[in-house]
């Protein structure tokens, strides 16, 4: 079982991953903490950003939406 403490690993690793530029690894770690924590909205729109950077707009405005859900 895992606590909301590891939804916040991952969510920080994801944004270390973000800032050296690698974008699939920070969008793995985003996702696993969202499995964790489906509702983070710092993990929502932090892939979000990546899913644009990369030019996948709908994956990025699915995120947005969701994120702006809660």
């Amino acid at each position: 079982r895992h606590a909301p403490h590891d939804a916040n690993l991952y969510r920080r690793r994801g944004q270390v991953h973000a800032r050296v530029d690698n974008a699939d690894a920070a969008i793995s770690d985003y996702t696993e903490s969202l499995r964790l924590e489906p509702n983070s909205v710092e993990a929502l729109s932090g892939r979000a950003e990546l899913h644009s950077r990369k030019g996948d707009h709908e994956a990025a405005a699915a995120d947005y939406t969701e994120a702006m859900r809660h």
